[in-house]
């Protein structure tokens, strides 16, 4: 029994570990989508994206912001917990 109850303490540490690095990642995740999204709507950039003074936004900018979009969904508290599925699309 006692090496029973010491497989499943190990199996919750590596959980713990598991859902930290996890959380970690997703994290990152979120940082770079928030710097993506201010780096699309910098005027600066729009020669790059459109987007700025009322100007529609090119192509370029059009995907780069159905990617963000597409990622803050994904990332979204409420979003299913698929955490492969996150990393296939980076």
């Amino acid at each position: 029994m006692r090496q029973l109850d010491n497989a499943d303490g190990t199996f919750q540490q590596n959980l713990q570990a598991i859902q930290e690095y996890k959380n970690n990642v997703k994290s990152g995740i979120r940082t770079t989508v928030t710097n993506l999204e201010k780096f699309l709507n910098e005027p600066a950039n729009d020669s790059l994206f459109g987007g700025s003074n009322g100007k529609s936004r090119t192509q370029a900018g059009l995907d780069l912001n159905s990617l963000i979009v597409e990622f803050r969904a994904l990332l979204a508290p409420n979003a299913q917990d698929d955490f492969s599925f996150i990393l296939t699309e980076l």
